[in-house]
């Protein structure tokens, strides 16, 4: 992408958002700039211009810093955002789950063979996406024999978030749910709610959705999703790591 392409995306992206937002996009030379570009694109579901930009992140970027300098996302995280969306980019353009798949797990890799206290990204939603992709791929059973695996690995104490217990049991209901086993579906999103920080009102519906579930399963199971799908999520174990920056999946909180 030149210097001219690159100018209107960026009005583009204005347009749609606000001037403000210019601030952080409009230097064509500085990478943070091209990534924080491209991921406005894939808001708007332009996605061959972000392509485009997060390759050329990748590639100036192949040994991205650790450090975390006046509290802002390191570049590292930044990378494997990159490496994250590139991927779901692809597969929203090309619908290959295969190709989209080889980005998606650079990035999951990456944050897995880090320690870092993460700002934005989450292990475990990264983890899901791999999942999505391998589901599409048709490689169900074998994702969902990875989540299993994961499950009994993986050990909490009670009341813990845990974003990967999370998102796997998430998983789990997705293809239940697919499969038309609605109220496996329901236990499962049920499950996953236990790792997901929720507040007093939101846990006090969550039981009364749950004793009336028998009424209509498919109302409760979209009344559970709206349920789990608030942001600002406090996933509690990022820094609970090996001393070797890997997780440490047997005591591991997400």
């Amino acid at each position: 992408m030149n210097k001219q392409e690159y100018d209107f995306w960026v009005n583009y992206v204005i347009e749609g958002y606000s001037a403000a937002i210019g601030i952080v996009i409009d230097k064509y030379e500085d990478w943070h700039c091209r990534a924080g570009l491209a991921k406005f694109l894939c808001q708007r579901k332009k996605y061959e211009p972000a392509i485009d930009l997060f390759h050329s992140v990748i590639d100036e970027v192949p040994e991205p810093s650790k450090k975390n300098e006046d509290n802002m996302i390191t570049e590292y995280e930044e990378i494997i955002w990159c490496y994250h969306d590139l991927g779901l980019s692809l597969w929203h353009l090309n619908g290959n789950p295969k190709e989209a798949l080889i980005y998606v797990d650079k990035a999951l890799k990456m944050a897995e063979s880090s320690s870092l206290e993460f700002m934005f990204m989450v292990r475990g939603e990264i983890w899901k996406t791999h999942l999505d992709l391998k589901y599409e791929a048709r490689f169900m059973n074998e994702a969902l024999k990875e989540v299993d695996d994961k499950i009994v690995k993986i050990k909490v104490k009670e009341g813990k978030t845990n974003s990967y217990l999370f998102y796997g049991y998430l998983f789990k209901a997705e293809v239940a749910k697919a499969e038309g086993k609605l109220e496996q579906a329901l236990e499962f999103l049920r499950e996953a709610c236990r790792f997901h920080e929720l507040g007093r009102e939101e846990s006090a519906r969550l039981n009364i959705i749950w004793k009336n579930r028998a009424d209509n399963l498919v109302k409760a199971y979209d009344e559970f999703w709206d349920i789990r799908t608030h942001d600002n999520v406090f996933w509690d174990n990022e820094a609970d790591r090996s001393k070797h920056g890997r997780l440490n999946e047997e005591n591991s909180e997400g």
